[in-house]
């Protein structure tokens, strides 16, 4: 999630960036959220269906689209912000938001 808030620093002005909490109890996202002081915008999915939408088998899982919403980078588990970066580039350049 620290990887997610450094890109969205670097690149919020660029490209829509956002999480998604599947925890049940909105509560516990909200208040991990504030006690890391973490920004980047995140979405509530109590009932799981974004995950079973970009079918997310595994937390974390980084799910890149691009402007036409189409999935063009997927990757279970925890990247660098460095790597994360690498990755949204080139759809940054395609066209961004």
């Amino acid at each position: 999630m620290l990887q997610l808030q450094h890109v969205y620093a670097q690149h919020g002005q660029e490209a829509a960036i956002l999480t998604i909490g599947l925890d049940p109890e909105k509560e516990m996202i909200d208040d991990f959220l504030t006690v890391r002081q973490l920004t980047v915008p995140t979405l509530w999915d109590g009932r799981g269906k974004a995950a079973i939408r970009y079918q997310v088998r595994v937390i974390p899982t980084l799910v890149l689209l691009d402007v036409h919403g189409q999935i063009r980078y997927r990757h279970q588990g925890y990247l660098s912000a460095e790597e994360i970066s690498r990755q949204l580039q080139p759809l940054i350049e395609e066209g961004g938001r």
